[in-house]
């Protein structure tokens, strides 16, 4: 479709920006794009055609490829960088600042009319008991981008990005099982079932990277070897 093309080209141009590197980071456009596959398939789930068949794919992907663009207003208001900007905000905060970004490009966007119904769509994404049923679906699907090896990946960017290591990581995790705060995910954060089944199965995956982490920070796997298995020579 040429207008969903458009929509992807300028949602690139605001995604991407100039790193701390001096390079070009392409974090947040890749993420739009990951989510807009998630979004894709999902849509196509019976779950999602029985109890979403009123939602409207093109506003569900343009609020997907638009729904971190506030990180760009952000960054602007503050007089920040966007890495730094990324690090700050979030939540309701950040799509309010997207739904500015939409506003300020509504032009150039040609939404013909639907500008509305994708703000709403980010904003209502944030409320745990929307009714919208394009916000259900983004919500979930972000929930996903969260969970499993893609998680673990953000989690370690934003440790880099704050200067801090892999213990910080790990501290951060152990934290989310004390609070439980993967249980209240899984329970309280998707809204369609079958989308909440593919979560578990990542967060398993999650569960044994983290364990492998574990391992290799306390040398765990060095601890039982003996002195003997080095004595190769004879």
């Amino acid at each position: 479709m040429v207008q969903m093309e458009r929509i992807r080209q300028l949602a690139e141009e605001v995604l991407t920006f100039q790193g701390e590197s001096g390079q070009p980071d392409r974090w947040l456009w890749e993420r739009a794009c990951r989510i807009a596959r998630y979004t894709e398939s999902a849509f196509k789930l019976p779950e999602i055609q029985e109890k979403a068949a009123s939602a409207d794919l093109f506003c569900l992907l343009t609020a997907v490829y638009f729904s971190d663009s506030g990180f760009r207003m952000y960054a602007r208001v503050r007089g920040i960088s966007m890495t730094a900007a990324t690090l700050e905000v979030r939540g309701r905060e950040l799509r309010d600042f997207s739904v500015q970004i939409l506003q300020e490009m509504e032009s150039r966007l040609e939404l013909e009319g639907n500008l509305d119904r994708v703000c709403r769509i980010m904003i209502e994404s944030e409320n745990r008991l929307t009714r919208v049923p394009e916000a259900q679906i983004l919500s979930d699907v972000r929930g996903l981008d969260d969970i499993g090896n893609i998680g673990i990946l953000q989690d370690v960017r934003r440790c880099l990005l704050q200067g801090k290591g892999p213990c910080s990581l790990l501290e951060g995790w152990d934290r989310k099982i004390e609070y439980r705060y993967w249980e209240a995910r899984l329970k309280e954060g998707f809204c369609f079932s079958s989308l909440r089944q593919i979560a578990k199965r990542r967060l398993a995956a999650m569960e044994q990277c983290i364990q492998q982490l574990r391992t290799e920070i306390h040398a765990s796997d060095l601890q039982n070897i003996t002195l003997e298995s080095f004595n190769s020579i004879s």
